[in-house]
């Protein structure tokens, strides 16, 4: 049957609900903007350091359920990538 067939395909895979779906999106599109950032960075080593970083944070908070932590590292995030892009402007 259709049922036994979806039970089986989809055991294991966990589902969002459509808000953890919108939080993982906005942190994608803060991991993404981080990447953008440190491209004009001329300093390799900097900029691998920088991405490096940003990548660390997501994974150490990757397995967080509570959406209001999740919202409230992303606008930290924000904020440290509003930080960022003022020191890249000043140095440029």
């Amino acid at each position: 049957s259709i049922a036994k067939n979806l039970k089986y395909k989809d055991m294991g895979k966990k589902f969002l609900t459509l808000k953890q779906f919108m939080l993982r999106q906005d942190v994608l599109k803060l991991y993404r903007d981080v990447y953008r950032m440190t491209r004009s960075i001329a300093d390799q080593r900097q900029k691998n350091e920088i991405r490096s970083w940003a990548a660390s944070e997501i994974r150490t908070h990757r397995n967080h359920q509570d959406e209001v932590t999740i919202r409230g590292l992303i606008i930290h995030g924000q904020r440290m990538l509003k930080d960022l892009e003022k020191s890249l402007k000043v140095t440029t």
